[in-house]
């Protein structure tokens, strides 16, 4: 029986239905699926070991997993379950289905000043929340910005995040989409979490 963990405790193996694809990436995919017991829906990352290890991504995933284990906060999307079979992790996370704030943006032009000083609020907001937990997020973009049915802001992908970044603890890797990236991290520097807030 494969075991996973919601974040705080060991549970059997739920069953879930892929009900479609919602996108894919370098690593992998990911599905809206139905979990079975409860009928609930959720977005569902699933991303090759193979890949991982060719891309030498497997500390990042590691690190994705133990961030989204400790992470609770209404402007960040929220991990259910995470678990592996032998040749796939799972992240399984809340379904947010309001878009990318991209998509958005590309409709309708340019937001209203009332719309981004909410947004931004919520943005710093979960960034704050992150940089107490000594975590800095260092991929901050549109496209992982997704709105939620009641039109709140969710960061999602955490991906490229570098935890217990405390005090005057710096990183040093260069990561991140180059349009958005930080100039800090462009420029190859040591940086803190200034990073996220110089892309906000």
């Amino acid at each position: 029986e494969i075991s996973c963990v919601t974040g705080v405790q060991t549970c059997a193996l739920p069953i879930f239905n892929i009900i479609k694809v919602l996108g894919r990436g370098a690593f992998g995919k990911v599905v809206m699926c139905r979990e079975k017991s409860s009928s609930t829906i959720y977005a569902m990352k699933i991303l090759k070991k193979s890949v991982l290890l060719e891309k030498q991504e497997v500390e990042h995933t590691k690190t994705e997993n133990r961030v989204l284990q400790t992470l609770r906060h209404p402007f960040l999307v929220n991990l259910k379950y995470s678990f592996t079979t032998h040749d796939r992790v799972f992240f399984v996370m809340e379904y947010v289905g309001g878009g990318e704030l991209f998509e958005h943006i590309g409709r309708l032009g340019r937001f209203p000043e009332t719309w981004v000083s909410f947004y931004g609020a919520e943005i710093t907001l979960a960034l704050g929340y992150l940089h107490t937990r000594g975590i800095i997020y260092r991929d901050l973009k549109l496209e992982n910005l997704i709105l939620d049915a009641s039109g709140h802001l969710k960061i999602v992908d955490f991906g490229l995040c570098k935890d217990d970044i405390f005090g005057g603890r710096l990183a040093k890797t260069m990561c991140g989409t180059p349009a958005y990236m930080a100039p800090e991290v462009f420029v190859q520097r040591e940086y803190n979490r200034g990073v996220d807030r110089s892309e906000e």
